[in-house]
């Protein structure tokens, strides 16, 4: 048997046997070795072939760079021990493969072997050569540059960690569903589950429709699915229905995500609660109803008292004119002539009382869904003139009507005389401290639109209150006699209608001018 001492002396003799053996096995093996000596000459990164017992027998210029000695000086050295410095590693060939693949820090200065001078990241692997089956020549040793891979590892570990927390931040902020591409639910965040009150597993897999609160019509949603479905993103104002049937509202962005032929593959919905929004918005429409109504009651209660005078005056007539011919009769006094002159006189009262009652049933209608159509001016003021005699002569004031008979306005006519009934109320009211008392009506035609005016003989309106005129609520008249809603509505009536009412500041007096289209025809307003 052996000494250790002998064995330790074959050892240390083995790199130059080595070596021999390797010139034997290249004259031997011309075109394996033509192969490989190709490849160490055209390799940038390190490539070293070892023996059997670990010693380099080739060693490129990769290799050399990034080492920092050259070639002569290190074959048939020992890679790990005598290159890498490390006099602890295995020298098998298993030992240093796994060395290798282990190892970041070869030596105890703190070098790192991974890092090339020209700061590349190297990866180190080898593979065994075989000669023949069965049988191993050596080891293959090559370093890996995977510089890019890992700055592209680093900069997806950071855009998935911004991606994170920006799905944190939404999920935070907003309600978040995701749905594939036929509208079933893949993915709802805590904050839609919390609003909608169904849990992530009641939501999975169904459709929109578990939370449709039947407040829209189909072709809101049709309009909505045709926008998603042509790839474009969709916003707009929903209201949903709860598990325990509660309503809210939520302001939905819905964005489509596309696929490589520019289909749709999933829909991405990002929503806001406004559901508090929603509700005082609703609570305001309400109060603006109320006061509305309440003004309006008030005006038509002026109308009813004005209206009793108009038609007692004309019934008066009838009635006087109907004793008179009943006491001819009984005389034997009547003649034909007589009859047909109280017949005419009865006729025209009439109709004069059916024209105040169709004008007062006209204004008090709501008139709110109505078309837009076609309307004589000339109509629209016979109608006001015929329920405001009453008020204009127990108040002496002068009406002046300079209408042209051709002139027709857009509108929505109940709401027109509700407009102009309010003018011309505010206009006797104004007229009642001047000792010269009238009230001007006029229209004219400004290109497409028509231009109606009420002016009366006050004496304008201060600066600092025609900036407050329009406003709800605001009023100059008394206590008791006015709710500061008129005007304030009825500029709201006019801007529904396409038009617009505003104080003229420089007449010398009171003046407020009505804008409309002229003529249905000329305009683009949607009814």
């Amino acid at each position: 048997m052996e000494s250790l001492d002998t064995r330790t002396e074959l050892v240390e003799s083995s790199p130059l046997r080595e070596l021999e053996l390797w010139h034997e096995f290249k004259s031997e093996h011309c075109l394996w070795h033509d192969r490989f000596h190709s490849l160490l000459s055209i390799a940038e990164n390190p490539l070293i072939l070892l023996s059997m017992g670990g010693n380099i027998l080739e060693f490129n210029a990769g290799a050399e760079t990034h080492f920092g000695k050259m070639r002569h000086q290190v074959l048939g050295r020992s890679l790990v021990r005598d290159v890498i410095g490390n006099k602890d590693a295995d020298q098998s060939l298993e030992g240093i493969g796994k060395f290798l693949r282990t190892h970041t820090s070869w030596d105890q200065a703190g070098h790192d072997p991974l890092l090339t001078p020209r700061n590349r990241i190297l990866a180190w692997d080898s593979v065994q050569v075989p000669v023949k089956r069965n049988e191993v020549a050596g080891l293959i040793v090559y370093g890996k540059d995977i510089t890019d891979a890992q700055e592209l590892e680093a900069k997806l570990r950071r855009t998935l960690k911004e991606l994170k927390d920006e799905k944190s931040a939404i999920d935070q902020a907003a309600i978040v569903a995701v749905t594939d591409f036929r509208g079933n639910i893949t993915y709802a965040n805590k904050k839609f589950c919390e609003l909608s009150k169904y849990s992530f597993e009641e939501l999975l897999g169904k459709n929109h429709r578990i939370i449709k609160s039947g407040h829209h019509p189909p072709s809101f949603f049709e309009n909505l699915w045709r926008t998603i479905r042509s790839g474009k993103t969709w916003r707009g104002e929903v209201k949903n229905k709860a598990k325990d049937g509660s309503f809210y509202w939520v302001d939905t962005t819905i964005v489509p995500f596309l696929d490589e032929q520019g289909q749709p593959q999933s829909y991405v919905s990002i929503r806001y609660d406004i559901t508090g929004r929603k509700m005082a918005e609703e609570q305001i429409d309400q109060e603006r109803a109320r006061s509305f109504y309440s003004s309006k009651l008030a005006a038509l209660g002026e109308m009813a008292a004005n209206m009793a005078h108009e038609l007692g005056t004309p019934l008066a007539t009838i009635r006087g004119r109907m004793e008179f011919l009943e006491y001819q009769l009984d005389k034997d006094m009547v003649s034909k002539e007589k009859v047909i002159e109280i017949t005419n006189l009865v006729r025209e009262e009439a109709d004069r009382m059916t024209r105040i009652i169709k004008a007062v049933l006209s204004s008090a209608r709501d008139g709110s869904t109505d078309p837009l159509s076609s309307v004589s001016v000339t109509s629209l003021t016979s109608k006001v003139s015929d329920y405001t005699q009453g008020k204009l002569k127990k108040d002496k004031i002068e009406l002046r009507i300079k209408v042209p008979a051709e002139l027709n306005v857009v509108c929505r006519e109940s709401q027109m005389l509700q407009v102009l009934l309010n003018l011309l109320s505010n206009a006797c009211d104004a007229c009642l401290s001047s000792e010269e008392r009238w009230v001007e009506v006029a229209a004219r035609r400004d290109g497409e639109f028509a231009e109606l005016s009420v002016t009366d003989t006050g004496q304008g309106i201060p600066a600092e209150v025609a900036e407050k005129i329009m406003q709800p609520f605001f009023t100059t008249k008394p206590v008791g006699k006015g709710t500061g809603l008129g005007l304030s509505i009825s500029r709201s009536l006019i801007e529904s209608q396409g038009g617009t009412l505003t104080l003229d500041r420089k007449s010398p007096h009171t003046r407020f001018v009505l804008r409309l289209p002229s003529d249905l025809s000329e305009t683009k307003i949607l009814s």
